[in-house]
């Protein structure tokens, strides 16, 4: 596994890694209130904009984004 800084073209799928934990694993009782708006928070676009003032690292494995 390789960590790396996050690069732009790395926010949909990240993205999408953030969606999937919040509404597939058990990470504690979330209302789904809760959860919407984690999941609009961490939006592509928000995660661009976010990436500019904070430093994202994303793992890779076979050349594949598989974790923030």
């Amino acid at each position: 596994m390789e960590i790396r800084l996050f690069k732009p073209e790395d926010a949909d799928v990240c993205s999408k890694i953030i969606q999937d934990c919040f509404l597939n694993q058990k990470l504690g009782k979330y209302s789904k209130n809760i959860i919407n708006n984690q999941i609009k928070d961490n939006s592509p676009e928000k995660l661009l904009e976010y990436s500019l003032d904070t430093k994202y690292f994303v793992a890779i494995e076979n050349n594949k984004v598989i974790g923030i």
